[in-house]
């Protein structure tokens, strides 16, 4: 199977939607506060946001087309070769649903601190290490 072009869907942090999109002020208050739980949201956010980026440049170092989406804005896949689900186990399993048998489907722990991804096949920092067999797969000599 070669693989050209690839779906990368992601899942929106709880800071995107609270802080940035609904701009809900006792969140914002309590970040400016230093309040721990708020300080999470936003790290995990970053993380989220990094591991998106990490994804992003490993399937370029790869000649890999890559299509990014927000996990609700999925819907036809077939045009892919392979759909990357970056988040925890519930984007994987969300994800899952979505695409059906085809195509493949990998899970991609965004944030092990602040995620579970006992369903994924491992955090974004293991992705280049295991992307010898997508390089393989790329360029059609199989993994």
């Amino acid at each position: 199977m070669k693989i050209e072009r690839v779906l990368c869907v992601y899942r929106k942090s709880l800071y995107q939607i609270y802080v940035r999109e609904h701009q809900e002020r006792s969140v914002k208050e309590a970040l400016r506060s230093g309040d721990a739980g708020a300080e999470a949201l936003r790290q995990s956010h970053e993380a989220n946001e990094a591991a998106l980026k990490e994804v992003e440049r490993v399937l370029r170092q790869f000649r890999l087309e890559a299509v990014v989406r927000w996990r609700a804005h999925l819907r036809n896949t077939h045009q892919f070769d392979l759909v990357i689900s970056l988040g925890g186990d519930g984007t994987l399993l969300d994800t899952s649903h979505r695409v059906g048998d085809t195509p493949p489907l990998l899970g991609v722990n965004s944030d092990p601190e602040h995620s579970v991804g006992a369903l994924c096949a491992g955090p974004v920092r293991e992705l280049p290490r295991s992307s010898t067999g997508c390089s393989r797969a790329g360029s059609g000599r199989g993994g």
